[in-house]
């Protein structure tokens, strides 16, 4: 199996080499709630408002901090770090919240249509991540903040 196929598909050696690395960094009671937290919370529904408004001000915060820009830039300004940090949160909050593409357009002040072609970019940037190696440390990095922040919200 080549190293492409081999990144797309990881077995379970790949799982086995990630839940240690969470338990190291986490130690073992807190990694077996964020695994809990992650097969019980990962997909929640769009009726708890407040909980969904908590999420997706967090993933917003914690996009200016990673990516390191103002808030309200991340909202306004169309530099290819501004749209790359949108990207990102637009793909982690359908993925993650299950939120409709028009309600994400509705909370950055977008299109449905450009949240559309935004998240189906970055579904392309994720195949390739040899070729966006700066988007893709950022992306993760907010990834995984919020997968922390959803299993520890009761």
């Amino acid at each position: 199996m080549s190293a492409h196929n081999e990144h797309k598909r990881p077995g379970y050696a790949a799982l086995q080499e990630g839940v240690d690395n969470l338990v190291l960094e986490f130690g073992l009671p807190q990694a077996i709630r964020m695994i809990d937290g992650l097969y019980r919370n990962t997909t929640i529904i769009h009726k708890a408002a407040r909980r969904y408004e908590l999420i997706k001000d967090y993933i917003i915060g914690e996009a200016v901090l990673i990516f390191d820009l103002d808030e309200k830039d991340l909202f306004k300004n169309n530099i290819r770090e501004c749209r790359e940090a949108r990207m990102a949160c637009y793909h982690i909050l359908s993925k993650y919240v299950k939120d409709s593409h028009s309600g994400i357009a509705s909370a950055f002040g977008r299109k449905r249509s450009s949240v559309l072609y935004f998240i189906h970019k970055c579904n392309e940037i994720l195949s390739l991540p040899e070729n966006y190696k700066g988007f893709l440390e950022k992306y993760k990095a907010l990834e995984s903040a919020t997968i922390r922040f959803i299993t520890n919200l009761k």
